[in-house]
């Protein structure tokens, strides 16, 4: 099954069109993330640790973004078909990420747009958590878009 999938994320980077929608949706996730981020403040308020953490799972999550943004516009590209029931956990995975960008006041911020900022406040580690939990939901949704990238699911008719 990891053969499967490995396959098929060659395939999707292989492929110039999907790859390069991909790109520049990891590219724009990676500078909306960092518009709200200052490692330096997150680093003397949180200290070493948290600071780290927050640093590289912003790369970790553009990548990732980058990944299924790719390989879903790749099934669209190649199958014309994008069912949304699927790709359900890859668009609640990115939203838990991104309202969890940098230190908590700057995931406050994005989080009261829509009303979310107590969510933030009550959470224990500062909603580090919240990333955390995020890029494991993207994970399992990219392996699972790799998984089923070229299975069409057609209907049969009575």
């Amino acid at each position: 099954m990891f053969k499967l999938v490995l396959g098929n994320l060659i395939k999707v980077i292989k492929s110039p069109f999907p790859m390069f929608l991909g790109i520049i949706a990891g590219i724009t996730i990676y500078f909306v993330i960092n518009h709200f981020m200052d490692y330096m403040h997150i680093l003397g308020n949180q200290g070493l640790l948290y600071a780290n953490i927050e640093y590289y799972g912003n790369y970790v999550i553009a990548v990732l973004f980058g990944l299924i943004f790719a390989s879903s516009s790749y099934k669209i590209f190649y199958f014309g078909s994008f069912n949304a029931k699927e790709n359900s956990s890859s668009i609640l995975g990115s939203f838990l990420s991104l309202i969890s960008i940098g230190c908590p006041a700057c995931g406050i911020t994005i989080a009261s747009y829509i009303g979310l900022s107590g969510l933030i406040l009550s959470l224990p580690y500062s909603g580090i958590e919240l990333k955390i939990l995020g890029i494991l939901i993207m994970l399992i949704s990219l392996f699972f878009t790799l998984k089923n990238l070229e299975v069409c699911k057609m209907k049969k008719k009575k």
